[in-house]
């Protein structure tokens, strides 16, 4: 693996901290990407059904992950 660049924001600036989980259908965790981003550099958008579905064996498997 190599590492193409990395720069961190000025000391004092805001950022965001994203740590995102990518699961195997049966909820074994195979992928781990956490990011820092300049809170001023970015607009994050997400769209989600605000009728979620029943608890899946994902949710079962992740502590801390609501039902």
């Amino acid at each position: 693996m190599s590492v193409v660049g990395v720069r961190s924001p000025a000391p004092g600036t805001p950022v965001i901290l994203i740590c995102r989980t990518a699961f195997t259908g049966e909820g074994r965790p195979v992928e781990v990407n956490e990011m820092t981003l300049d809170a001023a550099s970015y607009v994050l958008e997400y769209d989600f059904d605000a009728n979620p579905k029943p608890a899946s064996p994902i949710a079962d498997a992740v502590p801390g992950t609501p039902a």
